[in-house]
């Protein structure tokens, strides 16, 4: 059985930590962070390790920019694995380790909602077979799917995924300001954007593509502009129809 502890109390940290704890054949010895009266995780936190010689393998799962200050607080003499979930941190970075990985889940998490593991794209990447073996262990028990990646491609998964998640849910937020200005709800939306997303899996995302900018609809578009009150809006608007007609040679 590998016995783990994670360093931290955000998203990422939560999920892992439900997960680790409702999987039989794992077992969650402790969660370290800054704050220990957070709330809703499977076993009570901590501001030290306590339990570190009864550790395989440490999951640091903190924003991009602690990492570094955390690795300075695990001690050096650790046998075990210690590895970050971040996709813009090197592996490098946990150099003072002999045993380091990445496990990298390439989703969106949030503590309000429910998530499931199985068939989650995980990627990993270590410089021992200790470390890989762990992080296989790991990734297998949660019934993940598992994939390679070194530090440079982590890199480019996580800027396609801010592309395909962050900026995509930032437009949905400014839809739904649209609306709001109408009185109309955000759900008659609903049907249109899962429509799209199921297009863009089933054809591809280019030849999925409609809309004004593709048909280059001049008349639309200056309409559309000229409804926007938001300056910034308007030229996100320019910007993104232009990049859609670039997409296409229409331009």
């Amino acid at each position: 059985m590998l016995h783990i502890s994670i360093v931290g109390t955000g998203n990422v940290a939560f999920h892992l930590a439900q997960a680790i704890a409702d999987c039989k054949t794992l077992k969650l010895v402790e969660v370290v962070g800054r704050n220990p009266d957070v709330q809703g995780f499977p076993v009570s936190c901590s501001t030290s390790f306590n339990h570190i010689s009864e550790t395989d393998l440490i999951l640091i799962a903190v924003a991009d920019k602690a990492i570094a200050n955390v690795v300075e607080q695990i001690p050096i003499s650790f046998q075990g694995t210690v590895a970050h979930t971040a996709a813009s941190v090197a592996m490098s970075t946990l150099g003072r380790f002999e045993n380091r990985g990445v496990f990298y889940p390439l989703q969106t998490f949030s503590k309000t909602k429910a998530l499931s593991w199985n068939k989650l794209p995980v990627f990993l990447e270590s410089n021992t077979n200790q470390a890989q073996k762990h992080l296989e262990s790991l990734a297998q028990n949660l019934q993940a799917q598992l994939y390679s990646a070194s530090s440079e491609q982590r890199l480019k998964l996580h800027l396609a995924a801010v592309f395909s998640c962050n900026f995509v849910n930032a437009l949905f937020a400014s839809a739904e300001e649209i609306l709001n200005t109408e009185n109309v709800p955000f759900d008659v939306l609903k049907p249109l954007i899962y429509e799209t997303v199921d297009k863009a899996f089933s054809l591809t995302p280019k030849k999925a593509q409609t809309g004004p900018a593709l048909r280059n609809d001049q008349t639309t578009m200056q309409n559309h502009v000229q409804a926007l009150t938001d300056a910034e809006l308007r030229n996100l608007y320019q910007k993104l129809s232009e990049l859609i007609q670039n997409q296409h040679g229409i331009l």
